[in-house]
């Protein structure tokens, strides 16, 4: 399939600005996440009563998912289009969070653990 080419445009007054604005804005969410994800083994271990190998277990996970998701995602996106795979992600995220509260962490992380 041959790409049209398409002339690039200049930058649009204030484009720094919005630049900036969202620059800030990511050092905050990745600053959020960062330090939550710091404290997940934690949490799972003094609070939800989960032994420290499905802590362990559930993090990595966690930090490992972007090593297949993003190739996986990337694909999918090139044969459907990005705006569809962000919706259909965004529906299928909420409704796996939804039905995980049923389960308790010994018995969803502990299937992956042994």
């Amino acid at each position: 399939m041959k790409r049209r080419q398409t002339a690039e445009n200049p930058p649009q007054p204030g484009y720094k600005r919005r630049l900036w604005a969202f620059m800030i804005m990511m050092v905050i969410g990745g600053g959020a996440g960062a330090s939550v994800n710091a404290f997940l083994t934690l949490y799972m271990v003094n609070e939800l009563g989960a032994d420290k190998q499905v802590a362990a277990m559930a993090l990595s996970i966690i930090y490992s998912s972007g090593l297949w998701a993003g190739p996986i995602g990337g694909l999918i996106s090139d044969r459907i289009g990005s705006t569809r795979v962000i919706i259909v992600s965004g529906i299928l995220s909420g409704l796996m969070i939804f039905a995980s509260r049923k389960y308790s962490l010994d018995s969803g992380c502990g299937l992956c653990c042994g």
